[in-house]
């Protein structure tokens, strides 16, 4: 799973989290990844193309009319484009960018009951997650019930987010639904 920071005028609007197989790029609304209000965007600009079972992720221009940049070098239209973790495209010439990372959740769990143990095992594997042991490993401490337990201790002091099962069912349920595209759930909600 890949994760998109949104950027606009150089500050995160927002994150989402792309799962292809593709995610279109636009002005429109209806684009998986909208810049509505910059007018440099064409209403369909890009698109972002994943080959499922590899993580290899392109970029194609459109053809649009301010171009598609990749690390600041222009791309060439209807020519994909290899694009990594950390690699920045802009779209149009007004500074909507879109920050590429490959999402990496690495979870520890404390004080779930034994139902919600099985569920997390399930869970981690449809939205590529691993579980591991130590909250020092970890990426995310879920935990149901909250109390003040070494791992949620040592989760505080290392600002983890601590999540709820529901946060992961909502990965799991995005995942599921076959969407190209949904916003990340913020993990301090």
């Amino acid at each position: 799973m890949w994760l998109g920071e949104i950027i606009v005028n150089d500050s995160v609007r927002d994150y989402k989290c792309l799962l292809g197989p593709i995610c279109r790029v636009g002005r429109k609304s209806d684009c998986d990844i909208s810049y509505n209000c910059d007018k440099s965007v064409s209403r369909f600009h890009s698109e972002l193309i994943f080959e499922i079972g590899s993580n290899l992720v392109y970029v194609k221009d459109l053809e649009s009319k301010f171009h598609t940049f990749v690390n600041n070098l222009e791309c060439s239209p209807n020519k994909k484009y290899a694009v990594t973790s950390d690699d920045v495209i802009i779209f149009g010439a007004l500074g909507s960018k879109l920050r590429f990372r490959k999402l990496i959740i690495r979870i520890c769990a404390t004080r779930l009951e034994k139902g919600e143990k099985e569920k997390l095992k399930l869970i981690s594997k449809s939205i590529e997650a691993t579980v591991v042991k130590n909250v020092g490993e970890c990426t995310h401490l879920v935990c149901n019930k909250f109390s003040a337990t070494i791992k949620v201790l040592e989760a505080l002091v290392s600002s983890k987010p601590i999540v709820t099962m529901e946060w992961l069912q909502y990965m799991h349920q995005n995942r599921e639904s076959r969407s190209s595209s949904f916003p990340f759930p913020d993990p301090t909600k």
